[in-house]
């Protein structure tokens, strides 16, 4: 059986903090839980900077700030548990964005 408009779903289960987080973003920025996934799942198969180190190092520049320790801790648990590094943690929203209609 084909599926519908050549389109087929994806179940994923997420605990209910992160569950809670998407439903806030997709709310306050009025999207769809589909177009979101299909984003995410577009951005990280098909990423339009090359984050991987050393590939375009002559192309990049240094980012550095401070955070309360606190935070940090938080953002470096965060990171470990969605195997992410921290350039790839900085560019998301930054990406993300990109798609958002300006004010």
């Amino acid at each position: 059986m084909a599926a519908a408009n050549g389109k087929k779903g994806i179940t994923v289960k997420a605990d209910e903090q992160l569950h809670a987080e998407v439903t806030q973003y997709l709310q306050s920025h009025g999207m769809t839980m589909s177009e979101l996934v299909a984003m995410a799942l577009q951005d990280a198969l098909h990423p339009k900077n090359d984050m991987k180190e050393g590939k375009t190092m002559g192309n990049m520049r240094t980012l550095a700030f401070q955070v309360p320790k606190d935070l940090f801790q938080r953002i470096k648990d965060y990171l470990h548990r969605n195997n992410m590094t921290q350039k790839e943690f900085l560019f998301f929203p930054i990406r993300l964005s990109s798609f958002e209609p300006l004010a």
